[in-house]
């Protein structure tokens, strides 16, 4: 049996053909006035270093939003922060207990009072082949919702024909099925958000679209909704008590990209009309207020690589604080260019930035300090490229290098940014595995490692039913002790490969649960 599990299937996510970003140094003048990050408007100029400077940029942002505007910080990569040598060591402990505070919304499994609810699939579940072995699921075929206790008893407690994520609020599962209309360019499957209770009765329609975010507390779904016989989608809350749908539209918007929801606000990436290459930072709470953070432009119009634009290609919050990475994306692979990632306070103030290549980040605290985890791209002697991790203390402004596991900051993305199609998933319970398949979560904002299986792929039977290409791990969830996921066998099809893009047949997934504390594992059922 052949197990290139070194291969991986979305590879144009890890591998940046290299930085493309220019070092320019000239202002521009809009309706509002245009800032860089330097701390500069046009006809002036400060020491790019200058914290005086970085503080007149965030004043003077400050003062734009008072005033009714908001400035326009126009990106450059000219500035340079203080490289420490002093390393930050990864941290890892064997405190099992921090995994039952880790946030999972958003997976196929649901909990309730000592109960593991999720779908069981059949081989008709999904299409045969794929490219990337990112199987869509095919319309109109039956799964079941399935409850197991702590003593592995599995009780089918209705069939459906859903997919994908639940989410259990209340005493009702709120889930999306594929469904097969007719469209103006022919037929066309599009995903149906619906909910039963617990017994699958009741049902209810909430239109077609995806959910992209849960608050339990509140009882709110934070959905992108997908009219029919078009590709533009609109943002709405589902208020799960009583059943209303409340439009999320921020004002003069062109169009707008959700990237966050924390403590009731929604985080989104806004277009307005008639504006060409300002990207603006918005926010709308459940209860309808809006707020403009900051808008960001590039002087990129001369770079040569064709359709490259600079953009905000990832959002997400922590505490008091926003994080921005902003870069753009070339090539026939989609592969990240490099950028800059920004923080600023929730209102806009305090605005800090660092050069970065890659899109993703991870957010801690230690001792007062907040840290912010970057890959940074490195090269070895033959010729090779990879990852290494580097620290950004925030309020410092210094940059330490650090052993910590890159493949953990990867993990954290909340978008996958796709070349073919947009793709939003939710939030995933952070566990990923190296090439030894040990599995290691980030359970909270501490920046402590949990080790939560070590050689997973000895205690996984190596089925697959013969020669096997590719081998994935995931939907992981966690609860009471066990950890569920998913082994898929894959194997090579040229049929479904788009020149280096890696085409793959499914062969069969099966389904485990493991117990951390025995090292037990169960297989709960293959399809």
């Amino acid at each position: 049996m052949k197990n290139f599990d070194n291969k991986k299937k979305k590879v144009w996510r890890l591998l940046p053909l290299g930085l493309c970003f220019l070092a320019t140094a000239c202002g521009t003048k809009a309706d509002t006035d245009i800032k860089t990050e330097m701390g500069e408007t046009a006809g002036t100029s400060r020491e790019a270093d200058s914290p005086a400077a970085q503080k007149d940029v965030a004043d003077a942002a400050d003062t734009g939003s008072r005033q009714g505007g908001t400035d326009i910080i126009m990106v450059y990569t000219t500035e340079k922060l203080e490289d420490s040598e002093e390393e930050i060591p990864a941290l890892y402990t064997d405190d099992l207990s921090l995994l039952d505070h880790m946030e999972q919304e958003g997976s196929g499994y649901a909990y309730r009072d000592g109960m593991v609810y999720y779908r069981q699939y059949h081989i008709d579940s999904f299409e045969d082949g794929a490219l990337w072995a990112d199987y869509a699921p095919t319309a109109g075929t039956d799964k079941e919702i399935v409850c197991i206790d702590a003593d592995g008893k599995q009780t089918v407690l209705f069939s459906d024909q859903g997919y994908g994520s639940i989410c259990l609020v209340g005493e009702r599962f709120y889930m999306t099925e594929a469904v097969m209309k007719q469209s103006e360019s022919g037929e066309r499957v599009y995903s149906n958000i619906y909910s039963v209770d617990m017994q699958g009765q009741n049902r209810m329609e909430h239109g077609f679209g995806e959910i992209y975010a849960v608050d339990v507390d509140r009882g709110i779904l934070i959905l992108k909704q997908q009219p029919e016989n078009t590709w533009k989608g609109t943002y709405a809350a589902l208020d799960c008590g009583s059943g209303e749908i409340v439009p999320l539209a921020f004002d003069a918007c062109e169009y707008q990209t959700f990237w966050d929801y924390h403590d009731g606000w929604c985080y989104f990436d806004v277009h307005k009309e008639g504006e060409s290459g300002i990207c603006r930072v918005a926010a709308i709470s459940l209860d309808g207020e809006q707020k403009e953070i900051l808008a960001l432009t590039s002087n990129n119009e001369t770079e040569e690589t064709p359709g490259y634009t600079e953009e905000i290609c990832q959002i997400g919050t922590d505490g008091d604080r926003i994080y921005i990475v902003y870069g753009g994306y070339a090539g026939t692979g989609h592969f990240y260019q490099g950028g800059r990632i920004i923080t600023t306070k929730l209102d806009g103030s305090d605005y800090r930035a660092m050069e970065c290549e890659a899109d993703s980040f991870y957010v801690c605290h230690d001792g007062g300090r907040t840290l912010v985890y970057v890959p940074r791209l490195v090269y070895v002697p033959d010729n090779e490229s990879g990852y290494e991790a580097t620290v950004w203390d925030v309020e410092e402004n210094r940059v330490f290098p650090s052993d910590f596991p890159q493949r953990l900051i990867w993990g954290q993305k909340r978008h996958e940014e796709m070349p073919y199609r947009e793709y939003m998933p939710p939030r995933p319970l952070c566990i990923v595995g190296d090439e030894e398949r040990n599995f290691y979560a980030l359970p909270d904002d501490s920046g402590k490692i949990v080790p939560v299986a070590m050689g997973v792929e000895k205690k996984v039977a190596m089925r697959g039913g013969g020669e096997v290409d590719y081998i994935d791990y995931k939907n992981f969830y966690y609860a009471d002790g066990f950890l569920y996921f998913d082994v898929e066998f894959n194997i090579y099809n040229a049929e479904y490969a788009i020149g280096w893009r890696d085409g793959y047949d499914r062969l069969q997934t099966d389904v485990y649960r493991l117990n951390l504390e025995t090292d037990a594992i169960e297989l709960l059922y293959s399809y």
